[in-house]
């Protein structure tokens, strides 16, 4: 049972769009993982909770598709 959905953000005035299971907490790592992508990760687990993309629009326009660092494996939320 998955128990934590995907949500969306695009904060437009910092052209960063924000692909996350929880909300950013105090003790969450963070990593740059490729140049303006940087994910937070559970401490305790290592599992990626949440995806930031810096530049987004810029990023998004100049090519229509844009490759993450990143497996993913996809289950629908029950």
């Amino acid at each position: 049972m998955v128990k934590n959905k995907m949500q969306f953000s695009l904060d437009s005035d910092a052209d960063i769009l924000s692909i996350s299971k929880v909300d950013s907490y105090i003790g969450q790592e963070s990593e740059e993982i490729s140049d303006g992508v940087i994910v937070r990760i559970n401490p305790n687990n290592q599992k990626i909770e949440m995806i930031e993309i810096l530049n987004f629009s810029k990023r998004f326009s100049a090519n229509s598709v844009f490759d993450l660092p990143i497996v993913a494996e996809f289950f629908l939320a029950s």
